[in-house]
């Protein structure tokens, strides 16, 4: 029997099972690559940028949004060569 912390495709937070009701209303914005999903907290940019793995921030509006959240929030450094 599955447990009630179970996360989609086994993403975890840091201290437990990332909250599953925050990523609810953007799920089907994160699906599709060519929709803006709004803005994101960062656990959703998290999930977001692992959902969208092979994508990439040029063609993908999700991975672009994520990312762009990540950097906001300090957790992701661009390299130079990535900066516009």
């Amino acid at each position: 029997m599955p447990s009630s912390d179970a996360t989609p495709h086994g993403v975890r937070g840091g201290g437990g099972a990332m909250q599953l009701t925050s990523l609810n209303m953007h799920v089907a914005g994160f699906m599709r690559c060519g929709t803006d999903p709004g803005i994101m907290a960062v656990d959703q940019a998290h999930a977001a940028m692992q959902m969208h793995l092979d994508c990439t921030v040029d063609t993908c509006r999700v991975r672009r949004r994520a990312r762009a959240t990540l950097v906001d929030e300090g957790r992701c450094v661009l390299d130079e060569r990535a900066l516009p």
